[in-house]
């Protein structure tokens, strides 16, 4: 899911998503990001990949690495260990924990890719290092007080309604 303005998009390999860069669907907007690449595991650049994966768990979205974010360029990079790395990411440092889907591919002249796709939580908001994180059109971004409460009361209000839609009828 790239958006309510893009059309449904499949991406199920590297020229997918290259032809989706090139298309102009890939733009940065809240459904999705794009990484360059990625530093090195240690705390910091964790920290900062579990904000990009609790802020794409409001509407759900797409986290794409081995592409440059302000020219689309499709430039692959490294992925190796990074797959588990997002996997005990969002199992460890987000709460509560989030099971996003990473699939990798690989270009027929060795680029990479990685595509994390992190389904619409109904467990969200969810909080990393304290906070709780959502998105705008400009990226992730801290979640107001009021905006985490509203969003704590609808998930409310959900979990009573599908309580009571699987209740039997007296």
């Amino acid at each position: 899911y790239l958006g309510p303005s893009q059309p449904l998009t499949v991406l199920q390999t590297f020229d997918d998503v290259e032809a989706a860069a090139k298309g102009g669907l890939l733009a940065e907007n809240q459904w999705v990001e794009l990484k360059e690449g990625i530093g090195p595991s240690n705390t910091k650049t964790n920290v900062e990949l579990a904000k990009d994966l609790a802020s794409l768990s409001l509407d759900g979205g797409l986290l794409v690495f081995g592409i440059k974010d302000k020219t689309f360029d499709v430039v692959g990079f490294s992925s190796e260990g990074l797959e588990s790395r997002v996997a005990q990411v969002a199992r460890t440092r987000i709460h509560p924990p989030l099971s996003p889907v990473v699939q990798p591919l690989e270009s027929e002249d060795g680029r990479r890719l990685l595509l994390v796709v992190v389904p619409a939580s109904p467990l969200a908001p969810h909080m990393v290092d304290g906070c709780y994180w959502g998105r705008s059109a400009e990226g992730k971004t801290k979640l107001a007080d009021a905006r985490v409460r509203q969003l704590m009361e609808a998930r409310a209000v959900a979990g009573d309604e599908a309580a009571s839609a699987g209740r039997p009828q007296g």
